[in-house]
């Protein structure tokens, strides 16, 4: 097939911070992906030049991409560290950007001057107060832009969860115009379509299953004298905006403590962290058990990690994420607030999952680690079939809309 138009220059927006690897995930598997059809990438931050979290990525993706992508600065200063006068002003001069009153010709002119807009995957399909309007305004901003200025976007894999009328008032008519809508599991898929059936909607798995893997090692050392179980806690609402009630994380931690407790026996467990909000909960948990914890933000690290043990025991989304595309078998453990990812993510391999809300037991988790570790070549052998198989689905879709052949140019990182 002979392609007229191909697609040369992408604006991606936006890039994640570097300091939680599973939202980085996502974008490292977004450029990866693009790189691997010659696209050039114009990634653009979630953060302005004044936060530490947009240099810190931009130092990590520097070393892994060199001169292949450019990056570029938010066009809105939101820092939930920041005091509340700074806060109202970064927030005061972000709705004037939006409405146009404040321009900011500088984005405008290099978000534009691109074949076409992606805007990068995640869970950033909801609003259900007036801080997830705001922040969904801003999200929505550059793709606003784009497609009055007759831009053609893309919308990378994602998730739903809650959305008010204000919420899909906001969302849907950006939608409509969109060359295509990709989510990241069917739950989403299905909740959305249900609403707004617009024939544009493509069902897929997260992006970071398809991060180039072929640097991918760990310098992090884990014993292999007997079997090895890695385990991930999150205690954070949805967003991590607030820590859970104190009894809700009592009750996870003991009934999970007895299961390592009594796992400790047979197998090495590993407590992993991977993003900062996790890491004081996490070392106190390991500390009580006798357990070793490793920390990092570097996800080929954490690739290698999630490889070498036997199962993964998760809490948090990306953590699974990361071990399924390498063909750990994992049990999640979930809040039903968290949405609808969670429960998707999991049917979609085949995977167990347990909300906190039905209140399972040590026991039940062990009955669920135990028959996994049994049959763990077996999930092995299907989860990978399952990525190799949505890789080619995507990417596939991806040729017909940049109009380039799957297969084609492709940078190796």
């Amino acid at each position: 097939m002979i392609y007229m138009n191909p697609v040369k220059t992408v604006s991606l927006v936006y890039g994640y911070s570097a300091r939680n690897a599973g939202d980085f995930a996502i974008t490292l598997g977004a450029i990866d992906v693009l790189l691997s059809f010659g696209i050039k990438v114009k990634l653009f931050s979630r953060y302005s030049r004044s936060n530490l979290d947009y240099h810190q990525a931009l130092e990590t993706l520097n070393q892994r991409y060199g001169n292949h992508i450019e990056v570029f600065e938010s066009p809105f200063t939101l820092d939930r560290t920041d005091s509340m006068i700074k806060t109202l002003k970064n927030y005061t001069e972000g709705l004037f950007t939006i409405m146009g009153i404040i321009r900011k010709r500088g984005f405008r002119r290099q978000l534009l001057d691109s074949d076409m807009i992606i805007f990068n995957g995640g869970n950033l399909f909801r609003c259900n107060s007036i801080i997830d309007f705001t922040r969904l305004l801003a999200l929505m901003y550059p793709l606003q832009v784009a497609q009055k200025n007759g831009k053609k976007v893309i919308i990378f894999p994602q998730s739903a969860s809650t959305l008010n009328k204000i919420g899909k008032l906001l969302l849907f008519p950006i939608l409509r115009k969109a060359q295509v809508v990709m989510f990241r599991e069917k739950l989403s898929y299905k909740n959305l379509e249900h609403f707004m059936p617009a024939g544009n909607f493509f069902q897929t798995i997260d992006l970071a299953f398809f991060i180039n893997k072929q640097k991918a090692k760990s310098i992090l050392s884990i014993n292999c004298d007997k079997p090895n179980i890695a385990i991930t806690l999150r205690f954070h609402t949805v967003g991590d905006i607030t820590h859970l009630p104190d009894s809700e994380i009592a009750y996870c931690l003991d009934e999970l403590g007895k299961v390592v407790d009594k796992l400790g026996v047979t197998h090495n467990v590993i407590v992993v962290v991977q993003t900062e909000k996790d890491y004081e909960t996490s070392q106190a948990f390991a500390i009580k058990h006798g357990v070793k914890l490793i920390k990092s933000h570097n996800v080929l690290e954490l690739i290698e990690v999630y490889r070498n043990v036997d199962l993964l025991l998760g809490m948090r989304l990306h953590s699974i994420i990361l071990a399924l595309s390498v063909g750990t078998p994992c049990l999640g453990l979930f809040y039903k607030q968290w949405g609808l990812k969670n429960p998707g993510m999991m049917s979609c391999f085949n995977m167990p999952y347990k909300f906190w809300e039905d209140r399972p037991t040590a026991e039940d988790i062990e009955q669920n680690v135990q028959t996994l570790i049994q049959n763990k070549q077996i999930h092995t052998n299907t989860i990978l079939e399952i990525v190799k198989k949505e890789e080619h689905m995507l990417k596939s879709k991806i040729s017909e809309i940049v109009q380039i052949p799957y297969g084609g140019v492709k940078f190796h990182t």
